[in-house]
């Protein structure tokens, strides 16, 4: 069985559920300053980064360690980094936040306008995405269900 087919995506960007584990990868995004420079060596500048969320989770799933969970991160890395000429996103690392956790952006909008309007996008949405891209009509999303076992014992059994 595919590692990734038992991560739990979910696909729209939504406020976080009160009762589950929210995972997230965090990146860092690169602008080239010498882009249009075909002369010149790239000119590299760090510009901020995002969340995405990579899952929502029970507590039983987010206890299931750390290889799980790093497992599931790495799945969504295809759907989030970009190397590009002009554009770079590099996944730097991941998060997992407790029910009802803000991400920092969440805070600092509660804190300045009161309210959140944007939360981390969902790696299922950046799949959506890629799928519409490549003129696909449906879209299949993996789910975890109550049967499903952690990865660590699926990869030493």
């Amino acid at each position: 069985m595919d590692s990734c087919s038992s991560i739990p995506l979910f696909s729209m960007q939504t406020p976080p559920h009160p009762d589950k584990f929210r995972l997230l990868a965090v990146t860092q995004v690169y602008e080239n300053y010498n882009w249009d420079d075909p002369e010149g060596a790239p000119y590299w500048k760090a510009k901020g980064g995002n969340d995405f969320l990579v899952a929502e989770l029970t507590l039983e799933q987010a206890q299931r360690g750390r290889a799980y969970l790093e497992n599931a991160v790495e799945c969504a890395r295809p759907y989030i980094e970009a190397n590009g000429p002009m554009y770079r996103e590099h996944l730097i690392g991941w998060e997992l936040l407790a029910p009802g956790e803000l991400t920092e952006f969440e805070r600092q909008q509660l804190e300045w306008d009161g309210q959140v309007a944007y939360h981390p996008t969902s790696v299922a949405e950046l799949q959506r995405r890629a799928r519409v891209e490549q003129g696909a009509a449906t879209v299949y999303l993996p789910q975890i269900t109550a049967e499903s076992r952690p990865m660590a014992q699926e990869e030493s059994a």
